[in-house]
């Protein structure tokens, strides 16, 4: 059995790009140290380890556009069991926000390297690689290289061994000076509110508080650490860019429910607080730490967390539709509540979610 240090140090090539010349490409491949040492494993063992289902990692521009790197795809591959009336492998290919096709693998162990083949239903030939599989006899990866680019690329399993639960909860800090804050079901880029998704396979499916859909698609370089996100500009996987992010050393501090416009919330006509009910000192426990807010005759507020302070700004009192602008720029807009004679304050924000405070004196 292979020790598992090989298999992180082989497959950990997301930082750059890699592809084989035109000549002699079988030999370059088969003397190659992401191959050779796997070719023997993969045509004993390789067939019974195909079937599964995969993200592709493939070659992706920059953001920068000055280079590419191996990063994950728009495609995601669902492969069946061995069919012996086709004498291949059943394999459904999903591009999302495009199609998915219904094609069939096969898996040629008579040369000196693998080959996985891909034929769609009437026989043409989709794609030709050359393929190894590379597995610890626990945690396992298909790299592979195109017959007709020389392309190195990877199908990576999508199973709990490479997409931990919340493996993409984290702050993360790019190059470039942008930070991804990533909780649960939302996302703050650079401090700002980006918007709340749905993890599915390897992708963050994000609706942004103008209702507009995104696509991150993502996973964690096994070496590294690092997080390497691939983005979209619509569903269908078009003008894609990609970014390395390090996971930053400093705690997740965007715990707080979403602030964002609203333009759907209106006043209850129900419930209309005057504006001097909310003025004062307001104090809540939110994840375990102290939250203090004060509200001043002039319009303006300010926050603390755990004695520290967190934010500042300016606000004003519509019914019961509490607006205002932190002193960074960021609007924000919630729903609110006060009961129990002036004592009780519940904030409730677009998302759902809400905080109760009460007053402190």
């Amino acid at each position: 059995m292979k020790k598992f240090a090989l298999l992180i140090a082989l497959i950990a090539v997301f930082c750059a790009s890699s592809s084989f010349a035109d000549v002699n490409l079988e030999q370059q491949v088969k003397n190659d140290s992401r191959f050779s040492p796997y070719i023997e494993d993969t045509i004993n063992h390789g067939a019974n380890l195909l079937p599964g289902r995969y993200a592709h990692v493939g070659e992706v521009d920059a953001r920068t556009r000055r280079e590419k790197f191996l990063a994950p795809t728009n495609v995601v591959l669902e492969i069946a069991r061995f069919s012996m009336q086709r004498a291949a492998f059943p394999v459904k290919i999903d591009y999302y926000g495009e199609r998915n096709n219904n094609a069939y693998m096969t898996l040629d162990t008579s040369g000196e390297v693998p080959i996985l083949r891909t034929f769609a239903q009437n026989g043409e030939t989709i794609t030709e690689d050359f393929a190894v599989v590379i597995s610890d006899g626990n945690k396992y990866v298909w790299c592979l290289a195109s017959l007709e680019t020389g392309e190195v690329h990877y199908i990576y399993p999508l199973n709990h061994d490479w997409f931990p639960a919340n493996w993409y909860v984290g702050m993360w800090d790019s190059s470039d000076g942008i930070t991804l804050e990533i909780l649960q079901d939302r996302i703050y880029a650079s401090g700002n509110f980006y918007g709340t998704f749905k993890a599915a396979d390897d992708r963050l499916e994000i609706t942004t508080p103008e209702g507009k859909h995104e696509v991150i698609f993502a996973m964690i370089d096994p070496e590294t650490g690092n997080l390497v996100a691939t983005f979209t500009n619509s569903p269908n996987g078009m003008r894609e860019n990609a970014v390395i992010f390090k996971r930053s050393t400093r705690p997740i501090k965007a715990s707080r429910p979403i602030i964002k416009p609203d333009s759907m919330m209106r006043p209850r006509t129900q419930s209309r607080p005057q504006i001097s009910t909310i003025y004062g000192r307001w104090e809540s426990i939110v994840d375990d730490q102290k939250w203090v807010m004060i509200y001043d005759e002039n319009n303006n507020y300010r926050g603390w967390i755990n004695g520290s302070p967190s934010e500042s700004g300016v606000f004003q009192l519509n019914g019961n539709i509490l607006t205002g602008r932190n002193n960074s720029g960021i609007e924000f807009t919630a729903e609110i509540e006060i009961l129990q004679a002036g004592n009780i304050l519940i904030m409730r924000f677009p998302d759902g979610s809400s905080i109760n405070y009460h007053r402190a004196q």
